[in-house]
């Protein structure tokens, strides 16, 4: 059935009341276990909720919606959506294709959003329910692991080291070179600012395996994670940076991988160590959720201050299942300064200032993400 969507506005032209909150983004996420809707909003959404066969209905009090859902929203898992405004409340009512078995819905801050999980089947959850208290425990703690400070730390990543040299350019250039020279670059432009702590996950030309870059991050505490490499390809004619955030597919993998640990070296590790299951899959889920969404929204920025200076592979930020963007409580980000098998762009990443250019343009789309998203006013 062909995805049909009935927008009814029953107020004339663009008014808005002065007291309503905006609804001003919705996305979702088809997980294996589960949909995730959220609705993000300026203000604490008003509202209650109901789910009963295939059929889930929100009123929204004193709310008006300034995004469009209609982009927004999937055939794959919806059949049709219907918006209602009357005067300052909304009825939402959203038909899926399949039937859920289970729900569960919270309100979070910074930014002010609701969630709701539908889940597909009864297990873990059959006979349980998340209690207010329980739900106020997780949100408190996802927050924590969510805030930022006045003095970020932000741990930088020189792609490969070591006997792995990664790419090798057409003039013999290393990949592990180029990384170490813009990462330490970088870090010294971030650390004379003195709104920053940056650290380098190696300084000299070592070997240091994924996961441990990790755990340098954990340990550290990092708000940011920034892995530098320099591409390669067969064909020679591929040119231009990328940038890349975490994939929900490495999302749910890790996220397993989480589960059936006791305890990660983490604020995230530690909060969840002594929760049972349900509260576990649901507070990593949020986190990863909220993880990825930040490194979205700092790739967003950075490819922004890189385009005024070399060409970009990508205008958007992709998405992939690297294991160095896996923390789940850590926004983390991967860039490809450049092709290093490109005859031109090999000759441009050995070039100290044109190194210079990049390493001033990643710290600026830093600051700027953090003087934006600075979540401990």
């Amino acid at each position: 059935m062909k995805l049909k969507l009935l927008l009814i506005f029953l107020i004339l032209g663009n008014t808005v009341f002065a007291s309503n909150v905006q609804i001003t983004d919705f996305n979702y996420c088809d997980y294996k276990d589960k949909i995730r809707l959220v609705f993000k909003s300026n203000d604490k959404i008003l509202y209650n909720i109901n789910y009963l066969n295939d059929i889930l209905k929100i009123n929204f009090n004193k709310t008006i919606i300034k995004t469009d859902l209609k982009n927004q929203i999937s055939s794959k898992i919806i059949n049709c959506v219907n918006v209602l405004q009357a005067e300052e409340n909304i009825h939402l009512e959203i038909q899926f294709k399949t039937q859920f078995k289970n729900m569960i819905h919270f309100s979070m801050n910074s930014p002010e959003r609701l969630v709701i999980d539908l889940f597909k089947d009864n297990e873990v959850r059959e006979k349980k329910e998340i209690s207010d208290n329980n739900e106020n425990t997780l949100i408190n703690i996802y927050n924590k692991v969510h805030q930022y400070y006045a003095h970020p730390i932000i741990i930088i990543d020189p792609g490969h080291g070591g006997h792995d040299s990664g790419a090798i350019g057409y003039s013999g250039t290393q990949e592990k070179d180029i990384t170490l020279s813009i990462s330490k670059k970088l870090k010294n432009i971030l650390n004379k600012s003195k709104k920053f702590n940056a650290i380098l996950t190696r300084d000299s030309d070592i070997f240091i395996p994924l996961r441990n870059r990790l755990e340098i991050a954990h340990k550290h505490k990092a708000n940011m994670f920034i892995s530098i490499h320099a591409d390669a390809y067969k064909n020679r004619d591929a040119h231009g940076a990328s940038i890349f955030a975490l994939s929900p597919q490495g999302a749910t993998s890790e996220s397993a991988r989480w589960l059936a640990e006791k305890e990660n070296e983490s604020e995230l590790g530690k909060a969840i160590f002594d929760k049972n299951y349900i509260l576990k899959s649901v507070l990593i889920d949020l986190t990863q959720t909220a993880t990825i969404n930040s490194s979205l929204i700092i790739g967003g920025y950075i490819l922004n201050t890189l385009s005024n200076i070399i060409n970009l592979h990508s205008k958007i930020v992709e998405q992939a299942k690297f294991v160095v963007l896996k923390s789940p409580d850590i926004p983390s980000i991967l860039i490809e300064v450049g092709f290093i098998s490109h005859d031109i762009e090999e000759l441009l990443l050995c070039n100290d200032r044109y190194q210079d250019a990049i390493a001033s343009k990643l710290a600026k789309g830093v600051e700027l993400y953090f003087s934006n998203h600075n979540y401990n006013k």
